[in-house]
């Protein structure tokens, strides 16, 4: 069986930037509510009460609890 680098999708790995977390958020549904002072507040079009804290640290990478959190309440 032949090893390819790069198999797996890009939100498969552990590690990630808040810029790549956003575009899947946005690719599941959720849509900016409103600008807080420290994130910005997304919630999901079709279920309200589902909404997310995204911090505007675009290109720094997320801790890796808060990853798995997140990708919990995204979906993914």
């Amino acid at each position: 069986m032949e090893y390819r680098k790069n198999a797996l999708p890009l939100h498969c790995h552990y590690k990630m930037k808040w810029s790549e977390l956003l575009k899947i958020a946005k690719e599941k549904g959720f849509v900016l509510y409103r600008h807080g002072s420290n994130h910005d507040i997304y919630v999901h079009k079709d279920r309200p009460e589902d909404y997310l804290q995204i911090e505007r640290h675009w290109n720094s990478e997320i801790r890796k609890g808060l990853l798995a959190k997140l990708k919990k309440q995204i979906g993914f």
